[in-house]
Parts: C-alpha cells; sequence; structure tokens
C-alpha cells in the first residue's frame, strides 16, 4: 500500500470535473451547470463560493427549474444513460408486446429470417430465429404459445425485441445456428425448452381420455388441419388420433401411453427430437396443437 496516498492533504480537492458539453445543452450557453461552472472560474480564489457553488452542481434536486443538477441529468429514465446511450435503437428492428396466438406455426412467421429477442438474455434460448409473417390488422408481436417456456415469457405486457437478417451470411447464420428447431431440448439438462402448454395440453389429456366414438366428418376435419397424413381406417375415437398421431412420427407402433400428461409429451417431444429431428419435432407439436384446439 503507497501510505503517500492516505495523507490528509489527498482529501482536498484541488481539480473539478467539467462535464461535457452534450450533458449541458439544454438551454445553451444559458445552461444552469454552466453558468455555475464559470462562476467557479471568476471567484477560484474564494474557497466557500467555489464550495458552494460546486455542492450545488452535484446535489440531486438543487433546482427549481426543469434544468436540474448533474445527477438528475444522468439519473433515471429520462437521463443520459438510458435515453441516450442504453436505449438505442437501429435499423431493422423493432420492438413491441407480444400476444399469443395459436393459428400460426411455431416457428412461423413464414418469410424471412427475423431474430426474436427477449430481455434479460440470460441463456441461449432468449434469442431465437423465427420466420416473419406480416399481419396488417396487428400491432403485436404475435408468437405460438409452445414458444413461451423457451423464451420464459408470458402474456401480461411483455415486450420483445425483433431484429431482422438483412444479409445473406445473416440469414445462414439464423438457418444454421439460431432456428427454433435447434433449440429444443435445453442444454441444461436435455429436457424440451418448447412444448405444449395450458389449453393444448388440457386439450390433449381429455381428447385421450375419451373412448366416445367420433363422427367421421370431425375426423376428417382433424386430418385436414394436420401437417401431416393419417391413415383414418381404424381411427375411431380422439384417443385412437392422438395416438396414431404419435406412433406415425416417433415410428414406434408398439408405444402405450397411459395417460397423456404434460411430463409423458416431454419425453416424447425429447424422443422425437432424439431420433428425427428438430423439424419433424415442430410437426409433432404443430399437428398435436392444430388437432386439439380444433
Amino acid at each position: 500500500m503507497d501510505y503517500d496516498l492516505l495523507s490528509p492533504k489527498n482529501f482536498i480537492m484541488n481539480h473539478i470535473p467539467v462535464v461535457p458539453n452534450c450533458v449541458r445543452l439544454s438551454s445553451g450557453p444559458e445552461d444552469s451547470l454552466t453558468r455555475l461552472y464559470d462562476s467557479i472560474l471568476r471567484n477560484n480564489d474564494n474557497a466557500s463560493v467555489v464550495y458552494k457553488e460546486y455542492y450545488t452542481i452535484i446535489r440531486k434536486d438543487s433546482f427549481e427549474n426543469n434544468e436540474g443538477s448533474l445527477i438528475n441529468r444522468i439519473s433515471g429514465k429520462q437521463g443520459t444513460f438510458r435515453r441516450y446511450i442504453l436505449g438505442k435503437r437501429n435499423k431493422h428492428c423493432a420492438r413491441a408486446v407480444i400476444t399469443c396466438d395459436p393459428n400460426i406455426d411455431i416457428d412461423e412467421k413464414d418469410g424471412d429470417y427475423i431474430l426474436l429477442k427477449r430481455q434479460p438474455s440470460l441463456q441461449r434460448m432468449s434469442l431465437m430465429a423465427f420466420r416473419a409473417r406480416m399481419m396488417p390488422d396487428s400491432c403485436t408481436i404475435r408468437i405460438n404459445p409452445c414458444v413461451c417456456p423457451a423464451f420464459n415469457a408470458d402474456f401480461d405486457g411483455d415486450e420483445m425485441n425483433i431484429f431482422c437478417a438483412s444479409s445473406y451470411p445473416s440469414k445462414a447464420e439464423c438457418d444454421v445456428l439460431l432456428a427454433i428447431d435447434k433449440y429444443i431440448l435445453s442444454p441444461q439438462n436435455s429436457m424440451p425448452t418448447i412444448y405444449t402448454i395450458q389449453d393444448t395440453v388440457k386439450g390433449a389429456f381429455m381428447m385421450y381420455k375419451m373412448t366416445k366414438l367420433l363422427r367421421r366428418s370431425t375426423v376428417h376435419d382433424c386430418i385436414m388441419v394436420s401437417y401431416i397424413h393419417l391413415d383414418i381406417t381404424n381411427v375411431h375415437t380422439s384417443r385412437d388420433l392422438i395416438l396414431m398421431l404419435i406412433k406415425l412420427i416417433s415410428n414406434n407402433s408398439n408405444l402405450v401411453i397411459q395417460s397423456l400428461i404434460s411430463s409423458t409429451i416431454r419425453n416424447i417431444i425429447k424422443s422425437i427430437f432424439i431420433s428425427k429431428g428438430g423439424r419433424d419435432t415442430l410437426i409433432f407439436l404443430g399437428s398435436l396443437q392444430r388437432i386439439v384446439d380444433h
């Protein structure tokens, strides 16, 4: 330790830092901070005046007008840091409230690649690539509820950021590295981060539990909304329909499921991802969601 620095004389301020002009542009040359700095220069030989003026500069709420002291200007939402430095916006980006839309694909919006990001970005799933679909009647960002667990998001006013991939290398990175089918399993525990939630889980449980015969028109409607072709020759109940969908995508004709609860669906998603890949997993999730919602 340098004991010379602990001398009492070092507690006496010999130099006064001056904030840059960008902080003192609220009213031009007549800015209150500028006037105080000018008063310090003119009264340099009067220690009491210098102390009083500098204390006024740094003290919070020391001005009655709207100009504010140094602390007021750099702190808070309207301060220099949060207003001009931390809150910058660039081209090809946007920010809006997210809303739920189970009628779109899990990786949609189907068009050019965009990056969807939710703060705080504490894990790799906080930034994923989607396909964009423009909806003229919507002023919000619509996402499929299956991706909410990955973003740790809900629909109580959460906002998310959008970044458009404008160059060919960035689009290739979105497709290869950041596409949603690459993020289905968590790197932490190898369990799904993208899965059905709430109404879809409850509907799938009830459909798998029911043994009532379905009308052929209802079965045909379910097949129409599914992403894959299902052979409905032996489909008579909603249980048969759900079980055929799972067996067809998983390529496991001997699969036995006692009850279709949330943990069971997650295990099925993990099994499909390991054996068939991310795209088939998204097809299964989308088909299950469409059939249940229909």
